[in-house]
């Protein structure tokens, strides 16, 4: 029975991708084209990250890359996608760690477990930011002063997430939990599709990959308010952005 190669997250803030290490035990089973799938659509920090390990493997381990975006039900469509795929070595998956490792904890069912797929390598890790827009005040530029606007304006606070169930949706729950704050959760199909709904106004307030956020941050049309990150300088105009904490 031949052996599935095809990716798994390794950790909860990490996105497993493409074994590079290994390519040359194998490419020689392995088709001329390769489709790597992304459960969420064009225009994220996950798609952004297949889309350049794709180019590495281009010629190393297949002649053609195709990038297959299948978006949908928080990124299960995309797993589902690849246990359908057969077990060739033509068709992998580039996808956060929530949907395999949060997942089956945070739903009662799903169309796939961990045994439907294989890990291979870890693609990048990432951090998470907690992100406002335009909906929000100027002068809000802390935690401590968005918990203070949202308990000011009860019923305003909307907070976006790359999927029901992932771990940035999780994050941005506890957030609130923590805070005491009333925060209506707002869903999309990845990153993509939240990112211009909080520089529009639509959404107040957004918990997703810091990848998404650091232009938008740098040139004025979002606020990282907190990271999960230890510390970090985006920029010199930016300034220091703290670890989440209020």
């Amino acid at each position: 029975m031949k052996t599935r190669r095809q990716a798994l997250i390794q950790g909860a803030s990490a996105v497993a991708a493409l074994g590079l290490g290994n390519l040359p035990a194998f490419a020689q089973a392995i088709p001329e084209t390769l489709r790597i799938v992304v459960g969420f659509p064009p225009g994220g920090t996950t798609d952004a990250f297949a889309r350049r390990i794709g180019e590495k493997l281009r010629g190393v381990y297949a002649t053609n890359i195709i990038i297959e975006n299948r978006p949908g039900a928080g990124g299960q469509i995309g797993v589902s996608t690849l246990k359908a795929a057969a077990g060739d070595g033509a068709t992998m998956l580039y996808t956060p760690a929530s949907m395999l490792t949060v997942y089956p904890h945070s739903y009662s069912k799903l169309p796939y477990s961990q045994a439907d797929v294989a890990p291979i390598s870890i693609g990048h890790a990432t951090d998470h930011a907690f992100v406002v827009g335009p909906a929000v005040p100027a002068e809000v530029t802390n935690l401590r002063q968005y918990v203070a606007w949202a308990k000011a304006n009860p019923g305003k606070a909307t907070v976006g997430n790359p999927g029901a169930g992932s771990m940035p949706h999780l994050l941005a729950g506890r957030f609130a939990q923590i805070a005491d704050i009333q925060s209506l959760n707002v869903p999309f199909a990845g990153s993509g599709p939240g990112v211009p709904q909080l520089l529009g106004g639509q959404i107040t307030s957004m918990s997703s990959p810091l990848g998404d956020w650091i232009q938008h941050h740098a040139n004025g049309r979002a606020r990282i308010l907190a990271t999960s990150a230890e510390s970090l300088h985006l920029c010199p105009q930016c300034g220091h952005l703290p670890r989440a904490g209020f």
